[in-house]
């Protein structure tokens, strides 16, 4: 935390912590306030993450005190890190922050234009690793290339369903038309052919109930599907089959990107129809 420059000072500011409720302490202290709100919009638009621990105004101004000027904001002392936390920020002034930015480096990925360390953040891969590419000359899209390459196994994972050479051609074609779809930076590191499988079998999953219940055909006992048209053979299949298919994309995920695989993994038709939502999660454009 911040020191303040005087005992009783910082007695205060103890006390206030201590006793005042969340709007007396915003009002009192109200450019921190600011500060952190501006902070949180950050993070809404993906362009920054915020620890846990600063979720709350009060966590935030107890980790980084009082500004010790008015003209002072937050300053990450690493800007190739991009989350904001206890440990990794600072109260600067606007020359402090435009003398730690002096030495920035940007590049053009996707149309657009980013940090090389907002650049390793999305590939999840360290800086010095994609500088040094960078530096030999390397392309930003070769060096995602190779890093998403990499980080999912070269693209081996193939769904067991497709399990004819038609099928697997589809499946390469669309994830490649996905992939590309998917725009926003702070997305991409989370694209792989394992998640584009978990999630393409979820919108299956919900596409093809909604089919069914459009015809009138809530509920279906196993077994009773003969009963209706045949025109509905491939929705059943897909009811019944699509947990399957997103549990062994989601088990493949893990091996590749645990912390993403645990939001992806299915336990029940519910958890399909609330994993469809990343589909459009994933292709949301830029702001």
């Amino acid at each position: 935390m911040t020191s303040t420059t005087r005992p009783e000072a910082a007695s205060e500011f103890h006390d206030d912590l201590a006793t005042l409720s969340g709007t007396k302490l915003r009002e009192k202290y109200r450019g921190e306030a600011n500060c952190h709100a501006n902070m949180k919009r950050r993070a809404q638009k993906g362009l920054c993450e915020v620890d846990p621990a600063w979720a709350e105004f009060r966590g935030f101004l107890a980790d980084m005190g009082p500004r010790p000027t008015t003209d002072g904001s937050i300053d990450r002392i690493d800007n190739a890190n991009r989350r904001y936390g206890p440990g990794l920020c600072r109260w600067a002034t606007k020359a402090e922050q435009t003398r730690n930015r002096a030495n920035t480096k940007w590049i053009t990925f996707s149309g657009n234009r980013i940090t090389v360390g907002e650049f390793a953040e999305t590939l999840g891969v360290a800086y010095s690793t994609i500088h040094a590419a960078l530096q030999r000359g390397d392309a930003p899209e070769v060096v995602a290339a190779r890093a998403q390459a990499r980080r999912v196994g070269a693209g081996a994972y193939m769904p067991t369903s497709a399990d004819t050479p038609a099928k697997r051609e589809a499946f390469n074609q669309n994830y490649s038309l996905w992939s590309k779809a998917v725009k926003r930076t702070d997305r991409r590191k989370e694209v792989s052919r394992e998640a584009y499988a978990v999630v393409g079998a979820a919108v299956l999953f919900r596409n093809t109930r909604a089919s069914l219940e459009s015809a009138g055909i809530n509920e279906v006992a196993p077994g009773e599907e003969a009963a209706f048209e045949a025109r509905f053979a491939r929705e059943f299949g897909v009811q019944r089959n699509a947990l399957d298919w997103a549990q062994e994309a989601a088990r493949k995920l893990m091996k590749v990107n645990p912390g993403f695989a645990v939001k992806l993994y299915p336990t029940d038709g519910r958890d399909l129809i609330r994993l469809a939502a990343y589909w459009d999660w994933f292709l949301a454009p830029n702001d």
